[in-house]
């Protein structure tokens, strides 16, 4: 029961309450306080406490008339409802649909004239919503102006009676409402016989509320008691005021100090990061807002609600508040949040004069409580009372005012702020039956199949009983998943009450924690793996003639492939140069797999470098991974020296490979460093003797081709890979081959590698995802297929080389997948070949998988992989084979491979089944760690569920959780770290070196992403300003291409939120990106009048003519802006609908449905 209803219950007793020094007094006349009414005194107690505090000194000011007039302005609520129902005009989401049962003589002409003296006497029910000059406008209507009057109908002597009441229900609550025609009320009595009748009503939520509804019953049957009765004179309340008057009246007391006092306080309430309900559904989220839903009603059980209201009133705490809180623990162990918004709905009839009005009066709270999931039930408890009470003592601020004013984008498929809203109904208000004269009033409840959002708990106490209903929308929910919520509601309120003291994460999945802290702690006993060289090997033996690598223009067999890397190995094994740091300097293709080869058997650890690096960065890598030779071809050694000593490096041996013949033809559009032979040719090598290069010829031919009889020393050998570092240096990471051999081999056995397999190689050479397509079609004894370095560079040649060459697995990033899926649906082409395509680097969404199936088909699996390099590239796999993801929804990782686990934790605790926590991979195969070792105690640390004995685990850094399933789902980063097409960049160190510029005094990094999911970095700084040419070309010089941003915005200051932290929501766009890919000036005439009021509007400078509206910083009340200025301008009387329908400046202005027109 709300603090309002509990006021007007004890009015109508004749119960004086006050509050004397922080105590509540009452005076009450004899026998007026009932036991009943005591407890419910007891336990509201500190919210009227707070409430009546709220109110003193502030005597009573009644709400003033305003004059008649034509038109009238809407209150906040009527304008946002308006808006709503203007973007789906013809709907009947918001109305108000009741039935009554009326058993005995019913006297109709009565009934009729009670209600015509109700719309006499309320405005509201005569009231219609008219445009003016752009600006919705309420018009009241007289009462022969409406023509209403009740629609008598029989049903008496129908066949299948119940079947016809509830067809004609169903149509009654579907008919779509005219707001500026009406009439928004409609009264319709069902004659089932002489003495049974339903009486159906039906009102727009615009004009009325429950509160309204209840007042209009109670009004209609007292008129229509003394009409039976004979009595012309009804003993009803004087209405001194109107709705007309409320709503003028509201939007002039909003700057009074008490509303504004409220203001600040859900400004900082809401304020900073708002957190999105991350609930699973059942079906992807529709693009637009949907309202079909049904109810699924619940009973708890008699004892269980009397142990939840004892347990509840012992702690001094009101049943909405234990339901509250009982709710958002439900919550919290689906999705992990330990920050969750519940809207409610409440009464708004603060004042005196609004107790008997009926309107649209009801506001919202949203209700914000931050808790942690090692807390006690008892604790959030505390939380959500405190939460409770002050929202209530805050609540007549308009929640559609506090929208606007906290600049919530438009969501145009979910609700603001908030997705669930919990209700309760007091006993009386669910139980109180009509009184009529002679007549017997039940009300039913007819199924609707509307759901005003996603999810509604309903709950009703009876009697100190408890139950209720879930409303929820059939478009994201099935019944097995709120028929599972209702059976999980039970239990946590069992759990609670039978152990208050037990932390809310162990009150739904503790059996499912306990297993999960098994897997996480259990000791590996595993066999080594076999050595990936010695599959290889054995491939060599079962196919010898079968194709190894194939370029565009050159392939080599398995046995060729064997025979040049162990000439190479024998190299290494003559010079001392095994288990060494070997770096590789060869692009992708046969060469560079030959030298891997070689390094793996020669026991040399390989290291891919790619000399285009800004020479700073590989400046850096040079000296801290010391290579004691470096590979590279006959062409590029010459040029390699001199590179050397402007890098001020020494490298002992440098060694150039022969080019192979095909390089001359292949020159312009190849890879060079990819095609070298060393089969029959000579090599160079150069030797560093006291500083001085001396070189000599090297007969490959003259190497065994045999397999190198030495074994490397165990733990030697294996990789290098460089990654993004926050310090702006980059990071070594050294593999183990132990590692390397047991990843290949789950990887090729996962996706059912075989020699018919062909094997895409488009990951650049110095990432450690090339070792993935290389040895995995090796391993397997299919074929690596190599595009040139031209070939890959263009989307629609990829293409082509990917039908040609037949490829049956694609591996590469979500990036280039979206670019390859875009072309792919442009030209009409198919991809026959394909039976996997694996993906991993960064996030892939429903989307993806969308647009690739809706033109693709199903006719490859479709699988998200992922990993760091610091585990041995990829650690969890996960099949998509399910269509449920929404299209920003994000795509599991999945399960664990074999031999590793994954561990959700926050703290030193393990995450339960939905809850959000930091993600530990835990495994014997992982890498060496760094180079520079002083980093691997933030990386590889112990085990925090483990004491009793040493159990390095990664700390990632990836937030993640665990979903219902028990695959993992990744959120983001505890730091500054990014996925940059597939690039892992730290923003910290870009962060670094854009502060090491002169003048810059403040920087912040934002990774923006548009509607095809494209990633831009942007760079905003504060300070001295420079042109963004100049200070890319200082990036460039420590770092990749890939790490930079691709805009710079210099702003003046930056904008501040209520904490005083930078507010990166309200950081602008530049414009190209408001525009889309390249800004497009409007046409001359009316797209550059428009774009005027545009910028006038919105408050930026440039308008691109395909921007949309909302996306360069429009709103529902700033459309509602629009229409007004564009009426004023053109005389044109547009709707909201148009403007949502019609976005940007060139569909608003365009010939076919031009302004001039008078329509868009």
């Amino acid at each position: 029961m709300s603090i309002h209803q509990l006021l007007l219950k004890l009015k109508k007793s004749d119960i004086v309450i006050r509050t004397e020094s922080g105590q509540l007094k009452l005076h009450a006349p004899e026998g007026a306080l009932t036991e009943e009414l005591l407890a419910e005194l007891k336990a509201n107690k500190q919210e009227l406490i707070r409430f009546l505090n709220s109110l003193e000194g502030s005597a009573y000011t009644p709400i003033p008339l305003v004059p008649v007039k034509e038109y009238y302005p809407l209150s906040h609520a009527q304008r946002r409802l308006w808006i709503q129902e203007e973007q789906m005009p013809g709907g009947a989401t918001y109305k108000i649909v009741l039935l009554f049962r009326m058993i005995g003589p019913l006297h109709i002409p009565a009934l009729a004239k009670a209600f015509n003296v109700l719309l006499s006497r309320h405005e509201s029910l005569r009231t219609v919503f008219a445009t003016v000059a752009g600006e919705p406008q309420q018009r009241i209507l007289t009462l022969e102006e409406t023509g209403w009057q009740i629609s008598v109908l029989n049903f008496q002597n129908m066949p299948d009676q119940h079947a016809a009441v509830n067809r004609h229900v169903a149509k009654v609550g579907a008919a779509p409402v005219d707001l500026a025609v009406g009439p928004l009320f409609q009264a319709d009595l069902l004659q089932l016989d002489d003495n049974a009748h339903l009486l159906l009503l039906s009102m727009h939520h615009i004009v009325s509320d429950a509160w309204s509804m209840k007042v209009m019953m109670s009004e209609l049957l007292t008129v229509y008691n003394s009409l039976v009765n004979g009595e012309d004179v009804f003993s009803l309340p004087v209405l001194r005021i109107q709705y007309k008057d409320y709503a003028t009246w509201q939007l002039q007391e909003v700057q009074n100090d008490k509303f504004q006092e409220q203001r600040r306080y859900w400004i900082q309430q809401l304020g900073g990061e708002l957190p999105i309900l991350a609930l699973p559904t059942d079906k992807p989220r529709p693009a637009y807002k949907t309202f079909r839903g049904i109810q699924l009603p619940f009973t708890l059980e008699t004892q269980l609600s009397r142990d939840f209201n004892n347990y509840l009133g012992a702690r001094n705490a009101t049943l909405f508040m234990g339901l509250l809180a009982l709710v958002k623990t439900l919550l919290y162990s689906y999705t992990g949040q330990q920050d969750i918004i519940i809207g409610t709905p409440v009464a708004g009839r603060g004042h005196p004069d609004l107790e008997d009005q009926i309107g649209y009066y009801l506001n919202t709270l949203a209700l914000r409580t931050t808790f942690a999931a090692t807390e006690s039930f008892e604790q959030l408890l505390f939380n959500v009372k405190k939460t409770t009470l002050d929202a209530f003592s805050n609540q007549d601020y308009p929640f559609d005012l506090l929208l606007e004013e906290l600049d919530i984008g438009m969501d145009v498929n979910r609700q603001p702020l908030f997705d669930v809203v919990l209700i309760l109904e007091n006993e009386q208000s669910a139980s109180a039956s009509p009184q009529m004269e002679k007549i017997v009033v039940a009300e039913e409840h007819p199924e609707l199949h509307i759901s005003k959002g996603d999810l509604r708990f309903q709950f009703v106490e009876q009697d100190g009983n408890i139950s209720g209903s879930i409303e929820y929308n059939t478009d994201l929910y099935d019944r097995p998943r709120i028929e599972q919520m209702v059976s999980d509601l039970h239990t946590v309120l069992s759990g609670l009450l039978q152990d208050p003291d037990q932390r809310l994460r162990d009150l739904l999945h503790k059996d499912d924690t306990v297993l999960l802290r098994a897997n996480f702690t259990r000791p590996f006993e595993l066999p080594p793996p076999v050595p990936l060289i010695t599959v290889i090997e054995e491939q060599v033996s079962r196919n010898p003639d079968g194709l190894a690598v194939e370029e565009e223009n050159s392939s080599i067999s398995y046995v060729e492939l064997s025979r040049q890397s162990n000439r190479l190995s024998h190299l290494l094994y003559s010079y001392g140069l095994t288990e060494v740091c070997t770096g590789v300097c060869l692009g992708a293709g046969i060469g560079v797999v030959t030298v891997l080869l070689g390094c793996i058997k020669s026991g040399s650890i390989y290291m891919p470098v790619d000399l285009s690096q800004p020479p700073k960065r590989l400046q850096y890598l040079l000296r801290e991974s010391r290579p004691g030779l470096l590979i590279t071809t006959l062409g590029e050694l010459t040029s390699l020296v001199p590179l050397l000593e402007e890098l001020d490096c020494r490298v002992p041996y440098l060694l150039g490979l022969p080019e192979s013949s095909d390089n001359m033809l292949n020159s312009l559009s190849l890879d060079v460093h990819g095609l070298i032979s060393i089969s029959s040719t000579t090599a160079r090598l150069l030797r560093d003797q006291e500083g001085v290069y001396t070189s000599s010829e090297v007969a490959l031919e003259d190497y065994e081709s045999a397999f190198p009889a030495v074994e490397p020393s165990e733990g030697k050998g294996g990789y290098i890979f460089y990654t993004s570092g926050s310090t702006g240096h980059p990071k070594g990471i050294r593999g183990r081959l132990d590692s390397l051999s047991h990843y290949i081999g789950w990887h090729t056995g996962c996706f059912g590698m075989n020699r018919e397999s062909r094997i895409s190689q488009l990951a650049p050479v110095t990432f450690d995802a090339s070792l993935k397509d290389i040895l995995s079609a090796l391993y397997s004894g299919g074929t690596l297929c190599v595009p040139s370095a031209g070939t890959r560079q263009q989307i629609p040649q990829l293409l082509t080389w990917l039908s040609a060459r037949k490829v049956t697995v694609l591996q590469t990033v979500p990036t280039l997948f979206r670019l390859l899926t875009r072309s792919l649906k442009d030209s009409g082409e198919r991809l026959s070949s394909l039976r996997h395509i694996v993906l991993a680097g960064e996030r892939l969404y429903g989307r993806d998988v969308e647009n690739w199936q809706s033109h693709q088909g199903r006719g490859a699996m479709l699988s998200n992989l992922y990993g760091l390099t610091e585990t041995t590239i990829l650690k969890s796999c996960y099949h998509i084979t399910e269509t449920v993801w929404g299209a920003g929804d994000a795509i599991p990782v999945g399960f664990a491979m074999k031999d590793a686990v994954f561990g959700v934790l926050d703290g030193d605790e393990l995450c339960g089944i939905g809850e959000i926590g930091e993600v530990y991979i835990r495994s014997p195969y992982m890498s060496g760690g760094y180079l520079d070792e002083s980093l691997n105690g933030s990386l590889f640390v112990q085990n925090p569920l483990l004491s009793d004995r040493i159990d390095m685990v990664c700390r990632t850094g990836d937030i993640g959780r665990y979903r219902v399933d028990g695959s993992l789902e990744l959120l983001g980063r505890r730091d500054d770290q990014v996925k940059l097409h597939g690039v892992r960049v730290e923003l910290d160190g870009v962060k670094r070196l854009l502060l090491r510029q002169e003048g810059i005094e403040q920087v912040e990094l934002l990774l923006h992403q548009d509607e095809e999911l494209n990633s831009t970095l942007l760079c905003y700084y504060t300070g001295r300003q420079y042109e963004s040419t100049q200070l890319r070309h200082q990036l460039e010089q420590e770092l990749p291409a890939a790490h930079l941003p691709g805009h710079y915005i210099w702003l003046e200051e930056f904008p501040l939120n209520v904490n005083g932290k930078v507010d990166r929501k309200r950081l602008p766009r530049p414009d190209s990106l408001s525009g889309g890919d390249n800004y497009e000036a409007p046409h001359a005439g009316l797209e550059q009048e428009l774009s005027g009021i545009w910028q006038q509007i919105l408050g930026v400078d440039r308008i691109s003519r395909t921007a949309s509206f909302f996306v360069v910083g429009g709103s529902s009340l700033k459309a509602i802006q629009l229409l007004s200025r564009i009426y004023k301008e053109y005389e044109v009387q547009l709707t909201i609908a148009d403007i949502f329908k019609h976005t940007t400046l060139a569909a608003q202005a365009a010939p076919d449905r031009g302004i001039d027109k008078g329509e868009l």
